[in-house]
């Protein structure tokens, strides 16, 4: 008899999003709160299973300022900090996708499923690498919290696999709240790497890495209801428009 994972479930035979989102706990909300944040992580459409629930701590100070949330694999809690009240609806989306990102990393082998096969783990593994070598041989960063980040690993803070970590879950979190400024810095860096080519700084030889195209593969495997970029594009843009404020 084959064994059928949860995860296996709810990805390939389609069942209810909403019936699961509604085994998750959720502590330290209001009931106001805790609806608009259950109705954001259904809308953002990443897998759900992974997650038993879903805390508000309140603000806390972590890595030179404010951390937004965290993700604690050993008891699958998805943790928020930053008031509810005061932080911009997309700034909330952008911390539930950093931290879901997180719990879907391709680091542990344990996600497998929801990348399709050995093969698509792997390659998102190996994308997320490129990308952060890739930032730190350009210097051109996904954002701030990126750059402070490579900072820290520059002084022996942190060390390369957090920082690989961090690359992956940032750059998830902006194709959904700036893709555009994350194409820019993709186009920032691929114009670097052709520049320190140029000075010869760099084997001739290394292709600059496309950082959006990586990040939409892993969606596509974690988002069945979405079947092509077309669909996830206009998907993200649509979430993203009735978030911002008009």
């Amino acid at each position: 008899m084959i064994a059928i994972t949860e995860e296996q479930t709810h990805r390939y035979l389609g069942l209810d999003r909403e019936s699961r989102i509604n085994t998750i706990s959720f502590e330290g909300f209001s009931r106001d709160q805790e609806i608009q944040v259950k109705g954001l992580i259904n809308s953002i459409g990443l897998p759900v299973s992974v997650i038993d629930r879903v805390s508000y701590l309140g603000e806390r100070e972590a890595f030179e300022g404010k951390v937004l949330g965290h993700w604690d694999r050993r008891d699958g809690t998805l943790a928020l900090y930053k008031s509810l009240e005061q932080l911009p609806l997309i700034a909330q989306l952008g911390t539930i996708v950093h931290e879901q990102t997180h719990a879907l990393t391709p680091f542990k082998s344990e996600n497998e499923a929801f990348y399709g096969s050995e093969e698509a783990i792997m390659e998102a593994r190996f994308h997320a690498i490129r990308v952060a070598l890739q930032s730190l041989g350009t210097e051109k960063y996904l954002n701030g919290y990126h750059a402070k980040l490579a900072a820290a690993l520059k002084t022996g803070e942190i060390n390369e696999a957090l920082f690989i970590e961090e690359t992956n879950a940032i750059m998830t979190e902006l194709r959904f709240t700036n893709p555009n400024h994350l194409r820019q810095v993709e186009e920032a860096q691929i114009n670097q790497v052709a520049r320190l080519k140029r000075l010869g700084k760099i084997d001739q030889s290394y292709q600059a890495t496309n950082i959006f195209d990586g990040v939409d593969c892993n969606l596509l495997a974690f988002m069945p209801q979405v079947t092509n970029k077309e669909e996830l594009n206009d998907h993200i843009e649509s979430l993203r428009n009735s978030l911002l404020p008009h």
